[in-house]
């Protein structure tokens, strides 16, 4: 027992003495510090060093405009089948709000003529990397002309939505909205694909259906 305190005793002593002498040794020794010479700054490790590293690409744009093909699947009483053009739009102007819009036009059966347009305001907000959710409302317009016969009505619609990439370059997202049109309400949903051809420009293949309709849009879009 007495030598193990002893020991003990004398490495405590040992090591002490050791940094008393390391001190003493810094504080009198004439001796200078050793240090080592600046690495050589190419023009390559400066860049790395100085300059920023390149933003992240946003994985969805909500500024672009688009323009395609249109074909509708109705009831005869909408106007049967038909074919014809649209337009959409979006511009974010203030963080995760957006304006939105669309005007579509074609004929079809029945010596048919078939226009509807909206425009509204909507948010997005990010659940997780590239997945988010999105909410949108606004006005709505449609026009039927079948045999002569012309109507036209205004309402709106609301509703929640999802846009979430499977692979870089290929985007798809969902809609589902409650629509209120003239005498005619009801679900209508939306969904497609959006595919990166080359910068700022993609391909849309979308859908949307509701209780009288179906159609479907193959267009370009120019994201700025």
């Amino acid at each position: 027992m007495k030598f193990a305190a002893l020991f003990l005793f004398t490495a405590f002593l040992i090591g002490n003495s050791s940094v008393s002498q390391a001190a003493d040794y810094r504080l009198h020794s004439d001796a200078k510090p050793v240090v080592a010479p600046p690495l050589p700054i190419s023009g390559s490790n400066l860049h790395g060093i100085i300059e920023p590293g390149l933003p992240e690409e946003p994985c969805f744009s909500y500024r672009y405009v688009e323009a395609g093909y249109v074909y509708r699947n109705s009831d005869p009483s909408w106007g049967g089948n038909g074919n014809g053009g649209g337009v959409k739009f979006s511009y974010d102007f203030l963080g995760p709000i957006y304006a939105l819009g669309s005007y579509s036009t074609g004929s079809g059966d029945y010596d048919s003529k078939f226009s509807d347009a909206d425009f509204g305001l909507g948010m997005y907000h990010q659940l997780f990397e590239c997945f988010q959710l999105t909410f949108e409302a606004g006005g709505a317009w449609q026009k039927r002309e079948i045999d002569g016969y012309s109507e036209s009505d205004f309402g709106y619609f609301v509703g929640p939505g999802l846009r979430t990439r499977l692979k870089k370059g290929v985007e798809v997202f969902g809609n589902a909205y409650y629509s209120e049109v003239g005498e005619t309400d009801g679900l209508v949903y939306g969904g497609g694909f959006v595919i990166d051809l080359m910068p700022n420009l993609f391909l849309n293949l979308s859908a949307q259906i509701d209780d009288n309709s179906e159609t479907f849009l193959a267009g370009i879009r120019y994201v700025y």
